[in-house]
């Protein structure tokens, strides 16, 4: 019913498959803004989106990135624990990313293609939601829409 819950949603279906590290980051279009996380604290600052970062990254390249390790990566920031291997995978609409999922491990080559498929699948389940939530928005403050005088 509604974004928040989707991306709630979003982040009970990762962290039941087992992703310790999870974090669910909004595009403003100039940072990326942690609105939920799961496993830790999450990264209190915005990322911006001319910065570092791999899900900086994500969102400038509108693919989804797997690092098996992370010790000699000069795009990794650093977050609250820090990680030893990341995929973050976008989520968009159109031709825009709107959110990135971002999964992180303490082990080394934690991640693999199977779980890049099964996040980016997710990622699709998302953006449908999304563009659905926001087409009944936009249909009911439509100011196009003829509205029935009454007397």
């Amino acid at each position: 019913s509604s974004e928040e819950e989707v991306r709630e949603w979003t982040m009970d279906v990762l962290e039941s498959l087992g992703f310790e590290f999870i974090s669910y980051l909004e595009n403003t279009g100039v940072h990326l803004i942690s609105m939920s996380s799961r496993g830790r604290h999450s990264l209190r600052r915005p990322l911006p989106l001319d910065g570092k970062g791999i899900t900086v990254k994500v969102a400038n390249e509108g693919r989804s990135i797997l690092i098996r390790d992370l010790t000699e990566n000069a795009d990794y920031v650093e977050g609250p624990i820090p990680a030893l291997s990341e995929l973050a995978v976008p989520i968009t609409l159109g031709e825009d990313v709107i959110a990135v999922i971002n999964v992180e491990s303490q082990n080394l080559d934690a991640f693999n293609e199977h779980d890049q498929r099964v996040i980016e699948t997710l990622a699709m389940h998302v953006s449908s939601a999304t563009k659905k939530l926001r087409s009944e928005f936009s249909e009911e403050i439509d100011p196009g829409k003829s509205v029935p005088l009454t007397q």
